[in-house]
């Protein structure tokens, strides 16, 4: 498959930018935060955004004029659209493809901080995305397991318990989590 990167850098933004949006409120997710991204990864501000929207400036304008790009955008990898982030040489296209992948990543409902690369902010926040991401997996593994288990057995009774007290330690982190606005 031979890709055309200026097609993609010679996109409007305002084209673009819509589509983003939709496929973030498809999720649950609001333009606030697909602007947050935008703004975190090029440095502009909500005026400057909402100009070049207004300009219909394609994506290369776009990031040539942006104030900075995020110093931790080298942080970005993944697939987007079959193509590994990391492995694009083409700078436009790279940088085109990781604004594609941090909006994936909000349709997939990661926490803003994530998304942002900001988890180090706070490492306490890093602590609790940690121990969320364990009691996940723990929570799945308790629960086909406990549907191998004999109901009224004793094993089946302790599994019980310990699911609950994974549910009930993930009630608090959730809770936790929001209180820091993540």
């Amino acid at each position: 498959m031979t890709r055309n990167p200026n097609r993609l850098q010679s996109m409007s933004v305002a084209r673009v930018h819509p589509l983003y949006v939709a496929k973030a409120e498809r999720k649950g997710r609001t333009r606030a935060e697909v602007d947050e991204i935008v703004r975190c990864l090029t440095g502009y501000t909500q005026e400057e955004l909402e100009a070049r929207i207004e300009r219909q400036v394609d994506f290369e304008t776009f990031f040539q004029e942006a104030p900075r790009l995020n110093p931790t955008s080298s942080e970005i990898t993944g697939v987007v659209c079959g193509v590994r982030v990391e492995e694009i040489e083409d700078p436009g296209e790279r940088r085109v493809r990781m604004l594609d992948k941090l909006v994936d990543e909000l349709a997939k409902g990661r926490p803003m901080a994530r998304i942002l690369r900001k988890v180090d902010e706070d490492p306490r926040l890093h602590e609790l995305e940690e121990a969320k991401r364990a009691l996940d997996s723990l929570l799945g593994k308790c629960r086909k397991a406990l549907l191998k288990l004999t109901l009224g057995k004793s094993q089946h009774t302790l599994m019980v318990r310990r699911i609950r007290a994974f549910e009930v330690s993930l009630e608090l982190i959730e809770k936790e989590r929001r209180a820091h606005g993540t």
